[in-house]
């Protein structure tokens, strides 16, 4: 299979327990005025809004295009996270100065961490059953002086950590589950048995049916994995755009997806009904009132189908009457289903046209 240009982010999610509840470290109101300060200063050494400079267009498509003037209360209503960045170059197998991107994407009542690893370091490019041992490496090894990512990594490389609730209860940190995605720019006629390819980690034989297709590629979703295939005629730039689009869409559904089926204090509450509510919305594509745009991507339908969450969403947006549309369950004919206008974006929004540019 010709592949280059991989790209492999490793996400890991946790939810704020307090006493077996998802707890809070910020109150709906906290909430928007830590929004409004963060808005109105230059000074954020630690978490901080996601504005640009950044390499995903996710909350410009989610916002409009003056997503920085957004009014406050609309940012907390779509439940907008902080982001925390940073790089370290770490020799190891990857190839001589590998550059590891550590990224965090914090709600009030989650936290992912995210690794981001560029394996184009390595010239020329591995053949698949090398990629795949490489990969193998970067999943479960040690790299450097680090902690490997299956344990636990990166959470102890952030800045600060939540550690007590707004109640003054201890908050622990519980797994809310891990994602990987793999992208890379292939080179051959079948976008969708390259997406089938990286998401099962390199097996002899994909099922590539099981692939979706998207503007210039493919993506599908296996397990925990998501394999996202891009045609090399659009370049690695324009690539990259997407899967880092990719990695901020999953860790936003892996933090609002802890609220699902969880038992919220009651300041978690309000949290939990937006989150249900933002579910909803992403998964069918729909603009969200009153902002009125929405990222557009199957992956999320992809994602929320194979983690077996569509069930517990409608459950939750019913028992909370939240008035929304239920989300068609795979193989369910009965339920909405998502509208097809969207059926191959890979980004935009309502008022933006498809592309996965950043």
């Amino acid at each position: 299979m010709n592949l280059d240009s991989m790209l492999v982010s490793v996400g890991r999610t946790w939810r704020f327990d307090t006493g077996g509840q998802t707890g809070v470290d910020l109150t709906r109101t906290g909430y928007a005025t830590k929004i409004n300060w963060l808005k109105g200063t230059n000074d954020q050494p630690d978490f901080r809004l996601p504005w640009p400079p950044y390499r995903s267009r996710f909350w410009e498509y989610m916002l409009s295009a003056s997503y920085r003037e957004t009014d406050t209360d609309d940012l907390a209503s779509v439940l907008l996270p902080l982001r925390y960045w940073r790089f370290l170059v770490v020799p190891n197998e990857l190839g001589a100065h590998p550059r590891i991107e550590i990224e965090a994407i914090r709600h009030p009542f989650a936290l992912t961490t995210i690794a981001h690893f560029r394996m184009q370091d390595r010239d020329p490019r591995p053949p698949g059953d090398q990629a795949a041992e490489l990969l193998k490496t970067l999943l479960y090894g040690n790299l450097g002086v680090m902690q490997p990512v299956d344990g636990a990594f990166p959470y102890k490389e952030l800045p600060s950590l939540p550690t007590i609730d707004v109640m003054g209860k201890p908050i622990v940190l519980k797994s809310g589950g891990n994602f990987v995605l793999i992208s890379a720019l292939h080179r051959d006629p079948d976008a969708l048995l390259a997406a089938s390819a990286l998401a099962r980690r390199f097996p002899q034989n994909p099922p590539p049916a099981e692939s979706v297709a998207i503007q210039d590629g493919a993506v599908n979703v296996h397990a925990d994995t998501v394999g996202l295939a891009v045609s090399a005629q659009v370049g690695a730039r324009l690539a990259g755009c997407l899967h880092n689009n990719y990695s901020l869409l999953l860790a936003y559904l892996q933090n609002l997806a802890t609220l699902v089926g969880s038992s919220p204090t009651s300041e978690c509450k309000w949290f939990q009904e937006r989150a249900a509510l933002m579910l909803n919305h992403v998964y069918r594509r729909e603009p969200v009132p009153p902002v009125n745009a929405m990222y557009k991507s199957r992956l999320a339908d992809l994602w929320l189908s194979e983690r077996g969450l569509i069930e517990p969403i409608n459950k939750l947006a019913a028992n909370l009457a939240l008035g929304l549309p239920p989300l068609q369950v795979p193989g369910h004919p009965q339920a909405t289903p998502a509208p097809s206008s969207s059926t191959n974006s890979t980004s935009g929004a309502a008022t933006k046209p498809s592309s996965p540019s950043s």
